[in-house]
């Protein structure tokens, strides 16, 4: 089955928003055949508040990137949900993937549709307008690539 390690900002969000995009995201990969590794599920314990917390002790968020890092190792794709406004960890995320040979695909309605450009535009897979498309676009490279 196709991993999908699901990256994107979390820190300083509405705890909602989070929670119902990346509900979202796992279902949206679940109904395609693929299967979504999604950090928040082990992290939404820590989140009390309306927002998610910026902070964190130095120990748990050296924790998360060791878990963040395993999880990317085993995934075959990498999917920013929050690429037109990246945190500082998907940032990381994604330069790991990329340094690993793992394709990143990006969830950015600003970046696909020109208002917004940088080096993300150019050096990802691909970046879509929504989740749907991005999910589409992974099926599709996901039964390419098994067809060699």
């Amino acid at each position: 089955m196709t991993r999908v390690y699901l990256s994107g900002g979390m820190g300083g969000r509405v705890t909602r928003d989070v929670i119902v995009e990346r509900k979202k995201a796992r279902e949206l990969c679940a109904k395609s055949g693929l299967h979504p590794m999604d950090p928040g599920l082990s992290e939404a314990k820590l989140w009390k508040r309306r927002r998610i917390s910026d902070t964190m002790p130095r120990g748990i968020m050296r924790r998360f990137i060791e878990k963040d890092k395993w999880l990317i190792r085993r995934s075959d794709f990498l999917l920013v949900l929050t690429g037109d406004t990246p945190s500082d960890g998907t940032w990381r995320e994604m330069c790991y993937a990329e340094k690993i040979e793992i394709p990143v695909v990006v969830v950015a309605p600003d970046r696909h549709a020109g208002r917004l450009m940088s080096w993300t535009n150019i050096e990802a897979a691909t970046v879509q307008p929504t989740i749907e498309r991005a999910v589409r676009w992974i099926v599709r490279r996901a039964k390419k690539a098994r067809k060699f």
